[in-house]
């Protein structure tokens, strides 16, 4: 079935009408795609199909690149733009549709959505993902198992819905995709498909950090005795104005929550970890049985040290930084391995305690949001300052 799938795909159309648009998520945990069609063909040969298949004369566009990476436009054929590892999803037939991706990466999973459909006519053969020479169509049958790789289908789980929308008789369909790491992805079309081409975050971008907010949703965290104020609120607010920060620099950042919500531990960890981030960071408010305890302190994973550079060294960094820059009680670094993420952490962390919560003081601090926006500038003076004597 494969081989006729991809006969089918290699009897190309002349008409080869491509746009791209590279997707951004640093601002929220997915983006909408636009896609934008250049009126001014060109005429050229490529040696080779997305399939690798004899040569063909085709028609491309400009091929815009909207993203922040350069902005310039490229003329190029598909098989010159896309990696290793795609999908291609089979155009429904029914002109007109709108299209738009979002990226789930604390679940490593993406969602397209097809919106202005007269039919139900997507299934799951129309969905191909393409690994090198290898395509798999339907739905994945084998996957990871005990960490031992038996397929080199990259779908982990695919699944198609549709909605029908009565007044203008219109479907939508979604087709979410589970995958096996989080990528970067940016999103093609011609005549017959819609592509998405798939890269590692790291082979995309040269600096790459994860910010937790710690906590989330109905984990509150600590707070003091009257509730008056959570951490998980706290926490939260200070990760938003570090955003605005680090959204002025040349850095791709990961956030594990940018809304009230509560991500688990391992998920938060692990995407760290899938990145292969530089730098992981997660933010905190510290809580004591006692009203005395006061100040910050940093907790880090003392059995990571790699190429002369360790969690301890981070952890210093990150507190020198931020007490110069609050001046609230400089309490340390802490051996912290035995707190999950920070132990399970494969890549530098810094768990951040700002302040006590239950020390009355520390709490007016934390209330003011001028001081807010102070520890978001100490822990962004210690990103920086990692990136400036450090990352090499």
């Amino acid at each position: 079935m494969e081989d006729n799938i991809l006969k089918k795909m290699a009897i190309r159309s002349t008409a080869f009408m491509v746009t791209v648009l590279m997707i951004s998520t640093a601002c929220k945990n997915y983006s909408d795609i636009a896609i934008f069609a250049n009126e001014n063909k060109k005429t050229t040969t490529v040696e080779t199909s997305p399939l690798d298949v004899e040569n063909i004369d085709i028609e491309v566009n400009d091929i815009e690149v909207l993203s922040s990476m350069d902005g310039k436009v490229y003329n190029a054929a598909p098989d010159e733009i896309l990696s290793d590892k795609y999908i291609l999803v089979k155009k429904p037939e029914d002109s007109g549709p709108t299209i738009s991706l979002e990226d789930l990466y604390m679940e490593r999973s993406i969602k397209l959505t097809i919106t202005g459909l007269k039919t139900e006519n997507l299934n799951y053969d129309n969905v191909i993902r393409m690994n090198n020479s290898d395509s798999f169509t339907g739905k994945p049958d084998n996957v990871l198992e005990d960490d031992i790789e038996i397929t080199k289908d990259f779908a982990k789980k695919i699944g198609i819905t549709y909605d029908h929308n009565i007044e203008r008789d219109e479907f939508t369909a979604t087709i979410k995709m589970e995958l096996d790491t989080v990528y970067v992805y940016s999103l093609y079309q011609d005549s017959q498909y819609y592509y998405i081409n798939l890269q590692r975050p790291k082979d995309v971008y040269d600096k790459l950090i994860v910010i937790d907010a710690g906590h989330g949703g109905y984990d509150v965290g600590t707070f003091p005795k009257d509730m008056s104020y959570l951490e998980k609120d706290m926490n939260l607010s200070m990760v938003l104005y570090l955003k605005q920060l680090l959204d002025s620099e040349d850095i791709k950042v990961y956030y594990t929550r940018l809304t009230d919500v509560k991500p688990y531990l391992r998920p938060r960890v692990s995407l760290a970890n899938d990145l292969d981030a530089d730098l992981f960071i997660s933010i905190h408010c510290n809580g004591s049985n006692l009203i005395q305890p006061h100040g910050t302190e940093i907790l880090y994973n003392e059995q990571w040290n790699r190429d002369g550079f360790s969690s301890k060294q981070l952890a210093e960094v990150c507190l020198e930084e931020l007490t110069k820059t609050i001046g609230l009680r400089n309490r340390g670094i802490v051996e912290g391995s035995e707190k999950y993420i920070v132990g399970h952490s494969k890549v530098p962390v810094a768990l951040i305690e700002v302040a006590y919560m239950t020390n009355p003081e520390d709490l007016e601090f934390l209330k003011n949001s001028d001081n807010r926006k102070l520890v978001a500038k100490g822990i962004y003076n210690g990103i920086m300052r990692y990136y400036e004597e450090y990352d090499k």
